[in-house]
């Protein structure tokens, strides 16, 4: 099947254009020969700027650098002053923890002794002054045996990391 495409050209002079439709093409035209806008962004981490970048904030306003380095110790004092105290303060709750835990322990232990020693003709109470200590012993020693595999498992990590 055949069709038949008809085109019409219209050729006119530049001079019999109209003033408006002129504007209406250059408008239309004009988008497509727009310059590009290239947008360049730079970024950095850590407390002091790029060399460059310093420079250019001494140049705008003199003693600049100094402030800004002067910010950048506050700050790594600052830091370094909270790391410590967080170190200082899980060191502490890890203390109160074994101390709260070996109390605790030692409790079971003398009550599971003082129920043996107020009842030792009861074998019920005597049993379960036994099971009371023996189960807060095992408790204990569970808990430095668990601990000091875990701190030769570190120990291993590290030399192997080394």
């Amino acid at each position: 099947m055949e069709e038949n495409i008809q085109t019409e050209t219209n050729t006119t002079p530049k001079d019999e254009i109209p003033d408006n439709m002129e504007d209406e093409m250059a408008a239309t035209i004009s988008p497509l020969k727009q310059p590009v806008l290239i947008a360049q962004r730079s970024e950095f981490s850590g407390p002091l700027p790029p060399p460059e970048i310093l420079t250019e904030y001494e140049q705008i306003y003199p003693g600049a650098a100094k402030i800004i380095f002067k910010m950048a110790g506050e700050q790594a004092q600052h830091r370094q002053h909270m790391e410590k105290r967080s170190l200082d303060l899980a060191g502490r709750d890890s203390m109160l923890g074994i101390l709260s835990g070996f109390i605790i322990a030692l409790s079971g232990i003398i009550g599971g002794i003082m129920l043996i020693s107020f009842h030792p003709d009861s074998v019920p109470i005597a049993l379960s002054g036994a099971v009371i200590s023996g189960s807060s012993l095992v408790g204990i020693i569970r808990t430095f045996v668990v601990g000091s595999k875990k701190e030769k498992n570190k120990k291993q990590e590290q030399e192997e990391k080394s």
